[in-house]
C-alpha cells in the first residue's frame, strides 16, 4: 500500500488519516511512499475502525498479485 492509497482511505488530506489514526502530520510526512507492513496495519485497523474500508473486489486482488 502506498501513503497516497492510504490518504485517500481517510479523504483527501495527510491532516485527516493522520487524526484517524492517532499521529501527528509531521509524522505521516516521515512516512515513506510504499508503506511498512506495521504502517499498513495502523491504516486498515483505523479503517475498518471507522467503517471505512472496503474489501478489494476480486479484480482488484487479481492486479495486486
Amino acid at each position: 500500500m502506498t501513503k497516497s492509497d492510504a490518504i485517500r482511505i481517510f479523504g483527501s488530506t495527510v491532516t485527516e488519516m493522520a487524526a484517524a489514526i492517532g499521529v501527528t502530520r509531521s509524522a505521516v510526512s516521515q512516512w515513506p511512499e510504499q508503506l511498512t507492513q506495521h504502517q499498513i496495519d495502523r491504516v486498515v485497523g483505523a479503517a475498518v475502525r471507522l467503517g471505512r474500508w472496503q474489501k478489494p473486489c476480486a479484480g482488484e486482488q487479481a492486479e495486486a498479485a
